[in-house]
């Protein structure tokens, strides 16, 4: 996180402003998540409006890993939305059809568009508006790399050993809406008899006569249960107390599960204490492939890569996977202009593990590092982000970055208490749903007069929405100030004004004022292009009982750009000051502070120690203060204030600041939230996660 440039005004009050959403240039964030090649997928076409909807699917299939064959049958059952003359359906390319029929057995004819990915069925008569039908597919296909997937390049369904995977995203049976349309599902799995399966639902294993074992799986409500995983995997680990964690995993990495276990199970305790209950309190975690994703999820199911799996920095890659039990798989987008509300959400419940966990620096850092990445691709709103594919890094680096950052906000504006009461309300009225983003928004400020705002206020969040999901881009904010002494030593007045470029922006930012005595934090609203504030603070606190001051002289030194060097106190208790010019570098001299200014010429001399401040053109040596420690021992500070120091009434000048006194900063909400987004301008290409959908 980059700040504005400071200024310092005299020794006495520095102001630091930290904005938000401020830069252009960007990055993503990479440490300790997964590190996928960045997609070049085209943007397809602007969004259509779906004419059919899935509600339940029964799937029979066969996985054959020595020859990477998947052979299967799929009864699809779905409601036309429109009234039909074809239907089409997302299917892997690597699969081919080989029958399909309707509802009373006749054939259908079916045409392969393999540059999407799906299937159009072509009717002998229409499908009526609101009418349910059931097609039963026939379909087989050889899936071992990433050749034939929906996503160029990632490998997200394949039969192989000793693992194989068919992820939802993968398209491996006939779909539609990718993480939108909700179904139930039946699944039955064949496979070897060394083989495990996972899936979600209730499960059932039953030897059938060839000596394979068939494992079945039944979710029953409305929800996205396409993943299944199947490898010779060990049995079931959990870790020490913890019996809802079970971790699928081969030989080569046993050693990693048990503390992976313990891991995953702190993770969901602490997102099940602020989220509420999830929809099954059950989660199993399967090995995948080291060169598929990083990870995947599905209802009570987390799929990661074995190789991260004995990664000890796997922890927030193994957070957000788990988030999604919340946010995609108990609530879900309503379209995919909405996806920044999951993906959002689950990035920021990562985050907030990593608060818990690791503290507020550790949560700083990573904000700063994701409010790098909201920005990278900010060229279309949130809320039309529908149109490209889900796994762009266009897509990817605004629902996961900025949908987080949209969160972070929210946050400091409601509180932690509300925050949290709101996202409990959300999951609750949604459960089992689709959410548009016009609903979190109604939510929210109805959350801000119902919950736990302190003063009973409405939360007016419509400017707010209305910048950070249907616009673009961010203010750039710049901040002119003054400081004033005030009479009788009773502090300083701060004048300012926070300048910003959008017309129409709205939205409050903390001003952080720190002196010599008490820091001041307050709420600054910025509405429009100029918004001013004045904020007093105290004087200097009174000096410690432990120190005393000696020796201050009001006059300039000798050498106008005199660097402070060091003081030395022995057991003579002799304090001095040791002025250096920089334009002679190596000559020094060493002053009592009885004698200042000195009346001869510097002299070559030692130094004990070292403390530069910056140069100043009219440094004036004020104090010295010593903090006996012992009978041989000795400490002491020097104070260097501006020489045109502020008479009462009168602004100060901006020469700079020693650094031994406390200065002054407006931030905007760093230890609050609604944190600055001020990446560096040199900031390198972006990455993508492509997994985090």
């Amino acid at each position: 996180m980059s700040l504005l440039p400071r200024t310092r005004l005299g020794t006495f009050t520095r102001i630091r402003f930290v904005a938000i959403f401020q830069a252009p240039s960007l990055r993503l964030l990479a440490a300790g998540l997964l590190a996928i090649c960045a997609l070049s997928l085209p943007a397809s076409a602007a969004p259509v409006r779906p004419l059919l909807n899935i509600t339940g699917t029964v799937i029979n299939a066969d996985l054959d890993p020595s020859t990477g064959k998947l052979t299967a049958t799929a009864d699809v059952t779905f409601t036309a939305l429109e009234d039909l003359t074809s239907a089409s359906f997302e299917l892997n390319n690597g699969l081919n059809i080989t029958s399909l029929t309707g509802n009373s057995g006749a054939a259908l004819n079916s045409e392969r568009l393999a540059s999407n990915f799906t299937v159009r069925v072509t009717l002998p008569t229409p499908l009526a508006k609101g009418s349910s039908n059931t097609f039963h597919f026939t379909y087989s296909g050889t899936l071992t790399g990433s050749d034939t997937s929906p996503v160029d390049g990632i490998k997200l369904a394949a039969i192989a050993d000793p693992i194989s995977m068919l992820l939802y995203p993968g398209r491996w049976f006939p779909m539609t809406g990718l993480f939108t349309d909700r179904f139930t599902a039946e699944m039955h799995i064949r496979v070897p008899a060394d083989y495990t399966a996972v899936g979600s639902g209730v499960a059932s294993k039953k030897t059938l006569p060839d000596g394979r074992n068939e494992f079945s799986f039944t979710w029953s409500k409305p929800g996205f249960p396409g993943t299944i995983v199947a490898g010779k995997f060990l049995p079931p680990i959990t870790a020490s107390g913890i019996s809802n964690i079970h971790v699928y995993v081969t030989e080569k990495r046993k050693d990693g599960a048990p503390e992976f276990a313990a891991l995953a199970g702190r993770e969901f305790e602490f997102m099940t204490n602020l989220f509420g209950q999830p929809e099954s309190g059950r989660i199993n975690i399967v090995e995948l492939p080291e060169d598929a994703v990083s990870a995947s999820w599905a209802p009570e199911m987390a799929c990661i890569a074995g190789n991260r799996i004995v990664d000890h920095n796997s922890q927030r890659l193994l957070a957000n996977t788990l988030a999604h039990q919340w946010w995609g798989s108990e609530v879900s987008p309503e379209t995919l202009n909405d996806a920044w509300i999951t993906n959002g959400m689950s990035r920021y419940g990562e985050l907030m593990y990593l608060e818990d966990s690791a503290g507020k620096n550790a949560f700083q850092t990573a904000i700063g590092d994701v409010s790098a990445g909201a920005l990278a691709y900010d060229t279309e709103p949130l809320s039309t982000l529908g149109r490209l594919d889900p796994f762009s890094p266009q897509f990817q680096s605004m629902t996961l970055e900025k949908g987080a950052m949209v969160f972070h906000m929210l946050r400091w504006q409601m509180g932690d208490d509300a925050f949290q009461s709101f996202l409990r309300n959300l999951l609750s009225q949604y459960t089992g749903k689709g959410i548009r983003s016009s609903e979190v928004e109604t939510v929210a400020e109805a959350q801000t007069v119902n919950g736990a705002n302190n003063e009973g206020s409405h939360l007016e969040l419509t400017p707010f929405f209305s910048q950070w999901i249907d616009g673009t881009g961010a203010p750039a904010f710049t901040d002119k100030y003054s400081v004033y002494r005030l009479g009788n030593n009773k502090g300083f007045r701060t004048v300012g004004s926070i300048s910003e470029d959008l017309d129409l922006f709205r939205m409050p930012v903390e001003l952080r004022i720190e002196t010599d005595g008490k820091t001041e934090d307050r709420r600054i609203d910025v509405a429009g292009t100029d918004s001013s504030y004045t904020v007093e603070t105290l004087a200097a606190r009174a000096a410690s009982p432990s120190t005393r001051r000696t020796g201050c002289s009001r006059a300039p030194p000798t050498w106008p750009s005199a660097w402070l060097c060091c003081v030395a106190s022995s057991w003579s208790r002799r304090a001095t000051w040791s002025a250096r010019s920089p334009s002679t570098r190596r000559r020094w001299t060493k002053i009592n502070p009885a004698r200042w200014p000195p009346t001869a010429s510097p002299r070559s001399s030692s130094c004990s120690a070292t403390t530069r401040p910056p140069p100043t053109a009219s440094a004036t040596l004020c104090a010295v203060t010593t903090t006996p420690s012992g009978p041989r021992s000795g400490a002491i500070s020097i104070w260097a204030i501006s020489s045109t120091a502020p008479a009462k009434g009168s602004a100060p000048s901006t020469s700079t600041a020693s650094p031994s006194r406390p200065t002054t900063t407006p931030r905007g909400p760093s230890t609050k939230l609604a944190h600055a987004l001020l990446p560096p301008t040199n900031a390198p290409a972006p990455t993508t996660d492509r997994n985090r959908f």
